[in-house]
Order: C-alpha cells, then structure tokens, then sequence
C-alpha cells in the first residue's frame, strides 16, 4: 500500500511487471558469447525473465485495464548509476554504484491525467519459471490528484 499526491494534469506512467538486467556482475561466466553485443546478450536476458509473465492486472478506480499483454516494451542499450543505499545488492547483486549499461523490459501503463481528488490504482502481476520459482507483485496506491497552483 502507498501514498502520494500528484499534481493535477499529469500522466502517469509506471510498471506493472518490469526488469533492468544490468552489466558487469561479480559471476564471471555473465558475458555476452563471443560475437554477440552487449546490448543483444542483456535484451535476451531481459526477455527471459518478461516472457514468464502468466498474469497482469490493473484497476483504475475500481474499473479494470484491459488487453494488459499489449503494453510490452523493450528499451534501447542505456546507461544508469544504481543507489547502492537503496538495497543490499539482494534484488540485483550486479549494481556498481558507477555509470553502467543495462536494457529493460516489462509491461507498461500511461494514464491520463486524473481529475483532481482522491483516486485508486492497483496493481498485480505475476511470473512463473521453470522450477519451483514464481514471483508475484501487487500493489495499490492511494492516489491524491491536487489542485494546480496558481
């Protein structure tokens, strides 16, 4: 559960389900194979973990999105400087602190802007690999849309 407030005419964009797969790692054997680029051997990383995603959901104000699988999205080679005092390197042991390369993918939503007042989303997805793993988010926000001000 969490709150915030937004100002009023913004869109909001935010994951349902998503990954950052990063570069370099402490396991020595996380390299691209010969031949392959850096870009392609973190998007087919990426791929792996969002082409297990079994369920999405999300719901506006009580009213359900539909069509979810649709708003897939594969980035570009970026870079990104991870706040280390953020974690302790469990969700992603490759962070450096430093400037590094990395690709994302996930599933992806743009709202409108919501009139101004008090607003619900919530938010659930769902992955199931190969074994006994399966990872399943949820999370509801507590949306105050404000008044701009003058």
């Amino acid at each position: 559960m969490r709150s915030c407030t937004i100002p009023a005419g913004k869109s909001i964009f935010f994951p349902i389900v998503n990954i950052a797969n990063d570069y370099p790692c402490p396991d020595p054997t996380f390299q691209p194979a010969p031949g392959q680029s850096l870009e392609d051997f973190l998007t087919e990383g990426a791929n792996f973990f969002i082409d297990h995603v079994t369920e999405l959901e999300v719901e506006v104000d009580g009213v359900a999105l539909q069509d979810l699988f649709d708003y897939r999205a594969t980035s570009r080679l970026f870079t990104f400087t991870g706040d280390l005092s953020l974690g302790d390197g469990v969700w992603d042991s490759c962070l450096t602190g430093s400037p590094q390369p990395a690709v994302s993918d996930g599933y992806w939503i743009m709202l409108t802007p919501l009139s101004v007042g008090n607003h619900t989303i919530h938010l659930r997805g769902k992955e199931v690999f190969p074994g006994p793993f399966v990872f399943d988010t949820e999370v509801t926000y507590d949306l105050t849309v404000a008044p701009r001000k003058p």
